[in-house]
């Protein structure tokens, strides 16, 4: 079974999927890893090389077209991105889309650990970036990422640990997806 994981920044959508590929026996590929690296690559930060992508629509067009081909492939993979719900959403690919949400403060609070960074950036970062994604995803697709009903399961993450996800994703996934 294909498993997308996708959702908002900090939501732990990564930590969700490493945890779901390990314990399912999957491999695993995750789109912002690649975009961080790219970033990094070109000496840039991930808000830099994000606004550098709202010009230049090859960056994402480019990494979305690696993530289409690894998701028409695979079978038995984890993939973990902002857009992998959608790219299986609008091409036909049968998976299991799964959305992740938290609360702001979580999310945040996350972030700044993740990042040893001061709460006041992580807030003006995370929405930075939430505005330029929307905006590319809009631009480029035509794709409202507000837009959860096309995913099949929505998990708010602001409660539960990655593990007890993880594990709930394993037992569904394990049951035929019938849970």
């Amino acid at each position: 079974m294909l498993l997308t994981i996708s959702g908002e920044i900090g939501s732990g959508k990564s930590t969700i999927a490493r945890l779901a590929s390990t314990k399912l026996g999957y491999s695993y590929i995750s789109g912002g890893d690649i975009f961080r690296d790219l970033a990094k690559e070109k000496g840039m930060t991930v808000d830099e090389f994000g606004a550098l992508a709202e010009k230049e629509e090859n960056i994402d067009k480019d990494l979305d077209r690696l993530l289409l081909d690894t998701l028409r492939k695979n079978r038995n993979m984890v993939v973990d991105s902002r857009l992998s719900g959608w790219l299986c959403f609008i091409n036909g690919i049968n998976a299991l889309k799964v959305f992740v949400k938290a609360p702001q403060d979580v999310r945040v609070k996350r972030v700044m650990f993740r990042e040893n960074l001061p709460e006041k950036t992580v807030r003006a970062e995370i929405r930075a970036r939430e505005q330029s994604e929307m905006k590319r995803y809009k631009q480029y697709y035509d794709i409202d990422y507000s837009r959860t009903d096309i995913y099949d399961l929505i998990i708010d993450s602001g409660s539960r640990s990655a593990q007890e996800i993880a594990d709930e994703l394993y037992d569904r996934i394990s049951s035929g997806g019938k849970k």
